[in-house]
């Protein structure tokens, strides 16, 4: 293994997704096309599967947006909670954390967390990170997040060529940019078993 190369995502409408994740995040629009046949169902262990895909870029990290035309699944429930093993998020580093986190309320995103939040000192590793939990329009948790100065050497150290992989989080390290929408910072995951890639 050697990098990740793209998170996706499953949506129920391909174009209000594209929409919230190129005007309210600033990604951008790379490929998007429609796929079927007998190659997919297997794939996806689906019969009758009919996808449209369209893949989002911001700085140099994708995600994937995936609409299952046929057959429709289920919504995320409404009661999902970041401790049970479904739940995962990206998180979108920033330069600015009070103007990204007025940006995003001007577009009146779904709030997961009250406001931005600093992780206290007593995380030796991370204090002084600022970070607010939102969703997007199908309840997919999103995370902008800060660096302070003396929090950069929590992430910095990580190239995007090194990736760990830890219980709860993947990291792969590219903050660059203006105030808001240059970069993913990390995808964080729930996994039930350690994995160490160095």
């Amino acid at each position: 293994m050697t990098a990740v190369e793209s998170v996706g995502m499953t949506v129920s409408d391909m174009d209000r997704a594209v929409e919230f994740y190129s005007q309210v995040l600033s990604f951008k629009k790379v490929s998007d096309v429609e796929v079927l046949g007998t190659e997919y169902e297997q794939l996806q262990g689906l019969f009758g599967v009919r996808l449209r895909v369209v893949r989002m870029q911001l700085s140099n990290e994708t995600i994937e947006l995936t609409e299952y035309l046929t057959p429709k699944g289920k919504l995320i429930s409404i009661d999902s909670h970041s401790n049970e093993r479904w739940f995962q998020h990206i998180a979108i580093a920033v330069s600015n954390m009070d103007k990204a986190y007025q940006h995003l309320r001007s577009f009146k995103v779904q709030r997961a967390s009250t406001a931005p939040q600093r992780i206290p000192n007593s995380n030796k590793a991370a204090a002084g990170i600022r970070a607010f939990y939102f969703k997007d329009p199908d309840g997919h948790n999103l995370e902008i997040i800060y660096f302070s100065i003396k929090g950069l050497n929590f992430q910095v150290t990580l190239s995007a060529k090194r990736l760990c992989m830890s219980n709860f989080a993947v990291f792969a390290k590219i903050f660059v940019g203006s105030y808001f929408g240059k970069g993913i910072d990390y995808t964080s995951l729930q996994l039930s078993h350690r994995l160490l890639v160095c």
